[in-house]
């Protein structure tokens, strides 16, 4: 029994320890469990949290780096932008200012040579004055002691006979005297200049003649100076050197008093004149721009600079014409030719030895030196058939053009339209060609006009004085190279 009851005990013993070893190998089991449980979770969320405060890092970092980045290019961007504009606002008021600088600089040496000259001319004439008045003194002085009988005085005597006057008559002036221009001298082709006011009065003639202008359909006068400023603003570039300015002024103004001594000699005045002397359509007479008015327009800021040469130009020539057997002669001019200009008696009939064909540089400068007109077939032929009702077209249009007869610059003269022969004078202005030296070739239905040259290629070329003045020459070469056989006389 006693064995019996211990052995229970032990049994009991045995079992309990084994539940409670159990229970707490459980328990330890747990918390070792939820332990490493947490330490996982903590573990998981601190590498999370890591990982998404890195990458939080790293953007914020890479968006910094990158704005700073881009910041940083932008200031260099403006920085190297601004450091352009500024080079290139220097490098343009650099250029203006050494070519205006060459310019005043070449116009004082100019007007200084220009004084001079007028001067010594004034001083020798002066001088000359005083010899005469000296030498018909002691001449008067003899006649008085040997001669005295012989001098006639009372009411008997017979006055003096005034030379007559061959200058030009112009409303407004009555002291035509005229005088041989002396030789100019040379002027830098490429710079502008400043207003040049030659001293005693010199500029007297362009300022006190006064011509009547129809100019935007109201008749004016003006005097001639602000005449010829607007004209050559109208009908020149104005950066054209300035010697091609000058000959320009020349032939502007010698047109002008020209065609008032045709009105003076009993020319009647065109009707569309409205009683004016000349006008501003340059199909007729010149083109002019009011240059106060459209100065800015066609010039923005530099107007006063372009103004002031072109202004020059017309100063510079004061009085300044050409003639031929001593009358002033009609100084037409056109933008540009071809290697020779035309023959008046080519393009208008009629002779006149001035304007004949003398050979011509420079015309391929003009951005009008070639081109094309396309004109319908069918439209050309009704345009020519309404002048020239006896033409006839064949179904060929290629067979429409014959037997033309061509100048020594190149323009036609005539040619068989049809069977009619007509001018190239007609043709240009039929169809609104810039010249009358063409080709003309056909494509399907149209006829294609190739021009070459831009005007009507008699007198001066405009390029062509462009030309000439960039190799050296004066205004007075150009004058007379394109105008053979002239003089040039100085009107006062």
């Amino acid at each position: 029994e006693t064995c019996v009851r211990r052995g229970r005990r032990v049994h009991d013993d045995a079992r309990w320890y084994n539940v409670s070893c159990f229970s707490v190998a459980r328990k330890a089991g747990e918390k070792s469990d939820k332990k490493l449980m947490y330490d996982s979770r903590v573990r998981l969320l601190y590498h999370k949290r890591e990982a998404r405060w890195y990458n939080v890092s790293c953007f914020s970092v890479a968006r910094k780096a990158g704005e700073k980045s881009d910041k940083k290019l932008m200031y260099n961007s403006r920085l190297r932008l601004l450091y352009h504009m500024r080079e290139a606002r220097w490098y343009n008021v650099s250029c203006f200012s050494v070519a205006r600088e060459a310019g005043e600089k070449s116009d004082k040496k100019l007007m200084y040579n220009s004084r001079l000259r007028l001067l010594y001319h004034s001083f020798l004439g002066k001088g000359m004055v005083c010899v005469k008045k000296l030498l018909g003194l002691i001449m008067g002085m003899v006649l008085a002691v040997y001669a005295m009988p012989l001098v006639t005085v009372g009411p008997n005597a017979r006055p003096g006979i005034a030379a007559p006057d061959d200058s030009i008559y112009v409303s407004g002036i009555d002291d035509n005297t005229t005088t041989q221009a002396s030789e100019p001298s040379s002027e830098a082709d490429t710079t502008g200049a400043e207003v040049y006011s030659p001293p005693g009065g010199l500029l007297r003639y362009d300022a006190k003649t006064y011509v009547t202008a129809l100019i935007d359909g109201e008749s004016v006068t003006i005097t001639l100076r602000d005449y010829l400023i607007g004209v050559i603003a109208a009908e020149m570039p104005a950066g054209f050197p300035i010697e091609a300015l000058k000959a320009q002024a020349v032939a502007a103004r010698t047109y002008t008093l020209y065609k008032i001594k045709l009105y003076d000699d009993g020319m009647e005045i065109p009707a569309e004149h409205m009683g004016a002397q000349v006008c501003d359509d340059p199909a007729h007479c010149k083109a002019f721009c009011n240059v106060e008015e459209r100065g800015a327009e066609l010039w923005d800021e530099q107007a006063g600079f372009f103004l002031d040469r072109i202004t020059a130009a017309v100063d510079g020539t004061c009085g300044l014409i050409a003639v031929y057997d001593g009358q002033p002669i009609a100084a037409v001019f056109h933008a540009a030719s071809g290697d020779y200009t035309e023959a008046a008696a080519d393009v208008w009939g009629g002779t006149m030895p001035y304007l004949v064909s003398v050979t011509s540089e420079g015309g391929a400068d003009s951005p009008q030196y070639t081109a094309s007109v396309k004109v319908p077939k069918e439209d050309f032929k009704a345009l020519v058939l309404r002048d020239y009702p006896d033409a006839v077209f064949h179904d060929d249009a290629g067979q429409w053009f014959k037997a033309s007869t061509r100048s020594r610059a190149g323009g036609i003269i005539d040619v068989a339209v049809g069977g009619v022969r007509v001018s190239g004078v007609y043709l240009r202005t039929l169809l609104g060609l810039n010249s009358t030296n063409f080709k003309v070739k056909l494509e399907a239905e149209d006829l294609i006009f190739s021009t070459q040259g831009y005007g009507h290629g008699v007198g001066m070329s405009q390029y062509g004085a462009r030309a000439m003045a960039l190799e050296g020459k004066t205004f007075d070469e150009i004058i007379k190279h394109y105008f053979s056989g002239v003089e040039l006389m100085l009107k006062s």
